[in-house]
């Protein structure tokens, strides 16, 4: 899966820590069980702990490819962890593409949810998930627990 990011909002100091807000352009996603597009309009909500690792939390739409579409709705939470140094240049959208994918760690926790039936099965599956960070994009990949 691939998401096109909105610049980061940030919320400023939080209980918590530093907090941001990023909205998703879109983007797309295939699978072996299916491949479609993600809605505009999705978003992750970053904190920004004391070593400069990152909690994520998302939450968005896909649209599958069918006839009719079904809807799944996307919850991820994880973390994006490394040295200062790797992580600050993630995120700067300059240097952000020359950041080995392999210098740090991005997991998250996957729930997908959704009232079609042809798609139920995800409902109750475990998914687990990496990511990089590309620019102004993050592409995930994610697998089945089984």
């Amino acid at each position: 899966m691939s998401v096109k990011l909105n610049p980061a909002l940030s919320l400023g100091p939080t209980l918590f820590g530093p907090k941001r807000w990023i909205s998703f352009v879109g983007g797309q996603w295939a699978g072996r069980w299916g491949k479609g597009i993600v809605i505009p309009g999705g978003q992750d909500a970053q904190w920004i702990v004391k070593d400069g690792a990152t909690k994520v939390d998302t939450n968005y739409l896909l649209q599958t490819a069918d006839e009719p579409p079904a809807f799944i709705q996307v919850k991820t939470s994880g973390w994006r962890t490394g040295s200062r140094d790797v992580l600050e240049k993630l995120e700067n959208l300059a240097t952000a593409d020359t950041v080995n994918p392999n210098t740090y760690k991005f997991r998250i926790y996957i729930q997908l949810e959704t009232g079609d039936e042809r798609y139920g099965f995800v409902n109750s599956t475990m998914w687990v998930g990496s990511g990089c960070r590309r620019g102004g994009e993050v592409i995930y990949d994610a697998y089945k627990v089984t």
